[in-house]
Parts: C-alpha cells; structure tokens; sequence
C-alpha cells in the first residue's frame, strides 16, 4: 500500500512540472486611460510580461513588437518589477482610424508568447 501511495504521488508531482513547463509567458497590454482615442492622440501601453518558467533563454530585448495604425515613439527601459516579471511602457501615436493593433510577441523554444492590443479609433 506504501508503495502505491508514493507511485501515485511520484506521477501527481512529475504531471505538475511538466503543466507548469508547458505555459507560455503572460502577456498583459493595459492603457494609461479610459478615454476615447482619436488619429493623432498619443497614447501610454503598459506592457507586463510574467515568466511562467524558472529560467527564460529570452531576455526582455528579445520581446518584439508589430503595430497596424500605430507609431511607437519612445519607450522605456524594461524594468524588473519583481522576480519574473518585467514592465515597460510604449508612448505611441495613433496614426489612422478603425481598428488599430499592438503585437507583443516572445519566441522561444518553451512556448513563447504573443499578445494583441486591439483599439477602435475615431477619425
């Protein structure tokens, strides 16, 4: 009876680790504020990457970044907020009407991440 208790408990941990293994990193894209956008505003995205995995082979600089109907301007440096997780912030011109869209993407060989920021803009 021991000896299935520990086969049984040996399966539930090595089932664990390899789920957490599995997650990419979060992504969160958030903006400064609530108000309505129009083209020429400029805008604050704050991007928040969380590391699911103990030891990422990317390091911040790595993350890459694809607008449509955006233009970053500036950004600043990623800084650690806490252990595995990272913040910066992209000042960006909104450039046309419609939907516009920031990509944040991560690629790695764990899963990576990719995150989209969706806005609806008024001419």
């Amino acid at each position: 009876m021991r000896n299935k208790k520990l086969t049984m408990l040996t399966v539930v941990v090595v089932l664990v680790v390899f789920s957490i293994a599995a997650f990419p990193c979060d992504i969160t894209i958030t903006k400064s504020d609530d108000k309505e956008v129009k083209v020429g505003d400029i805008i604050i995205l704050k991007i928040d990457v969380t590391l699911t995995h103990r030891v990422c082979n990317l390091g911040p600089e790595d993350t890459k970044f694809k607008t449509e109907g955006l233009k970053i301007l500036a950004a600043t440096s990623w800084k650690e907020i806490e252990p595995g997780q990272m913040q910066r912030k992209l000042k960006i011109e909104v450039e046309k009407a419609g939907e516009v869209t920031l990509k944040v993407i991560r690629d790695c060989r764990k899963g990576g991440a990719k995150s989209d920021y969706k806005l609806e803009v008024k001419e």
